[in-house]
């Protein structure tokens, strides 16, 4: 039975799908599946090239899904689509799921209930997550641990170890909408908007940790991640996120900074096997504000 009285805030949910169709009932089966109401459903497809749109159509007629059904004319990729989403969304809170991604019943009770127990500058409430492969097969129990070994700050001010490294998963989080409002939305000049998001929010607010061992991540091949990991961009993209943050940073931060932007510029130079000359220009710029 759901968890639902009055005085419950509503959560916008929004599901964003390109050509994954075929996993889209997990998403939505996990949305229903909620112990918590009221929940609102935004669903939005990114002009797929596959039949999505119309197993999309036909499982919320099936199952008598009340939502907000979006269907781009052109690609604009996952950051204009939550900006879209964030607009276009009623709730006190906000949480995005990739359209093959699913979770357990409890998720978001779990999530508000310790926003209820927390202070007004929490504004980030986040789980762990599985990473698991096509078939649904766990890979990875451990998104956390697997990206962030050794992570010794979970919750609170997590600014700091955010610096040293992304390790919140999208896929498990719950936003307090009105952080939007202090510090915008998503950057679509950047490819890793969400690492963007989170250290804009944790340089001004908190964050709260659920423990939740039933919130599942799927890899696959094709992925935009999957994809910019293996391409030429990926240390690039990291360091081009961490460098817009240079003018908000501090002594306390700058050389976790400098040496987090010196990794990234040698992995880069390892991987290409030549210098960019922006990324040199950038570190030298870093290095002369905060040194």
């Amino acid at each position: 039975m759901a968890m639902h009285n009055g005085s419950n805030p509503l959560i916008s949910v929004c599901i964003i799908n390109y050509n994954q169709g075929r996993f889209f009932a997990d998403a939505l089966n996990s949305y229903l599946s909620q112990t918590y109401s009221p929940l609102e459903l935004i669903v939005i497809d990114d002009c797929s090239t596959d039949n999505s749109v119309e197993i999309i159509n036909n499982l919320l007629k099936e199952k008598n899904v009340k939502a907000n059904f979006i269907v781009n004319p052109v690609n604009w990729g996952i950051c204009k689509n939550m900006n879209l989403a964030i607009s276009l969304s009623k709730g006190k809170y906000f949480s995005v799921v990739a359209s093959d991604d699913y979770f357990g019943p409890q998720r978001y009770e779990r999530l508000i209930n310790a926003s209820k127990k927390s202070d007004e500058n929490y504004k980030l409430f986040y789980s762990n997550c599985k990473l698991v492969d096509e078939t649904g097969r766990v890979i990875e129990n451990d998104f956390i641990n697997y990206y962030r070994p050794g992570l010794l700050v979970r919750e609170g001010n997590v600014f700091s170890e955010l610096l040293k490294g992304n390790f919140i998963p999208a896929i498990a989080l719950l936003i307090k909408k009105e952080v939007f409002g202090s510090i915008g939305y998503f950057d679509e000049t950047l490819k890793l908007e969400d690492y963007d998001m989170w250290l804009r929010i944790a340089k001004g607010y908190k964050f709260g940790y659920v423990a939740d061992n039933e919130v599942y991540y799927r890899q696959l091949n094709n992925s935009l991640m999957r994809t910019l990991q293996k391409g030429s961009l990926y240390y690039k993209e990291h360091f081009n996120v961490l460098y817009k943050h240079i003018k908000h940073i501090g002594k306390d931060h700058s050389k976790v900074i400098i040496g987090q932007l010196c990794s990234l510029y040698k992995a880069n130079l390892k991987r290409t096997k030549r210098p960019d000359w922006d990324m040199t220009k950038k570190l030298l710029n870093a290095i002369a504000k905060l040194v």
